[in-house]
């Protein structure tokens, strides 16, 4: 995350967000997945519960990953999302454009 307009994902958003995330991770793992037409729209979470399974390359994958949405799994999807600072590096674009680069020898 160098760029210095870097915004992170809505869903990202929301899980770093304390209450929102929680609120978010309840409704996750309560919900039943949704079959694909009628799975609501991106960021909802009967419709993530329905394409995480899909993107299983196995069937047997897509069970075990069914069997392990649950709060730890959320409270470790949080945990993880709100570990990662923001954006630390804005600055180094700016930073790097006053900033000498030694010569490369060309070959």
């Amino acid at each position: 995350m160098v760029h210095p307009a870097y915004a992170w994902h809505q869903m990202a958003q929301v899980w770093r967000t304390p209450g929102c995330g929680e609120e978010w991770m309840a409704a996750f793992v309560a919900s039943e997945p949704a079959e694909p037409a009628k799975a609501g729209s991106p960021g909802e979470p009967g419709w993530l519960k329905s394409v995480l399974p899909a993107a299983c390359p196995s069937e047997a994958d897509a069970a075990e990953l069914k069997a392990s949405i649950n709060e730890t799994m959320g409270g470790c999807i949080l945990d993880l999302y709100r570990s990662a600072t923001s954006n630390i590096h804005a600055d180094w674009s700016v930073m790097s454009a006053h900033m000498v680069w030694p010569m490369r020898a060309s070959g």
